[in-house]
């Protein structure tokens, strides 16, 4: 089976509702089921998909600049409250950011921006070990993270921690990527010691 449709195996989790060539937000179809941070996820392309990884996650009110308001008992649970108040699922929502890594070509995964962004209302989905595997194998797409802002160093080390799981040997994967960031922030050794040991624990 072809790796650009292992993806589509899985289940959608979500669809494109902004996009830039080197980002986009998606909407998820349920209250908090967004994937973790650092996942790799796939968008559906004409052209080839286009994988990003997760970088923010947020629930809040669907009305811009309204949000919830707290007036429950406080022995109420969050689960209780909106099983007890199903409309409050209408009134609510969670999205996405995912920076965008690589992109799927004729001639394989290129780990560099796509030419175009997302399609908005794109699917959504994380992508399989197996693509995974593939594209973490070579982590040239760290440089594209580098610059995910003030939470880029996690995003980083979530993202590797979660890589690593789908690799036949996680240590040898952890050691490439070392060197991979080595190269990228010889120049910065605090920056540098402070990822790699997120990424081991």
């Amino acid at each position: 089976m072809a790796l650009d449709r292992i993806s589509e195996e899985l289940d959608v989790i979500g669809r494109v509702i902004e996009a830039k060539v080197a980002q986009f937000s998606a909407e998820c179809y349920e209250l908090h089921t967004a994937p973790d941070l650092g996942t790799l996820v796939a968008v559906e392309n004409p052209r080839g998909e286009i994988y990003a990884v997760v970088c923010d996650v947020m629930t809040a009110s669907v009305e811009p600049g309204r949000r919830p308001v707290a007036h429950m008992p406080p022995d109420a649970d969050a689960d209780a409250i909106l099983e007890d108040n199903p409309q409050l699922k209408l009134l609510l929502k969670t999205t996405f950011e995912a920076i965008v890594v690589a992109f799927r070509a004729n001639d394989g995964i290129r780990q560099h921006l796509p030419p175009a962004a997302a399609r908005i209302f794109a699917r959504v989905r994380p992508c399989s070990a197996a693509v995974v595997r593939q594209l973490t194998d070579e982590p040239q797409f760290l440089k594209l993270l580098l610059t995910a802002g003030s939470a880029s160093d996690e995003v980083i080390a979530a993202c590797l921690r979660q890589a690593a799981e789908s690799h036949l040997d996680p240590n040898r994967f952890r050691v490439r990527a070392g060197k991979a960031l080595l190269g990228l922030l010889g120049h910065d050794p605090d920056r540098l010691t402070a990822i790699l040991r997120s990424i081991q624990a």
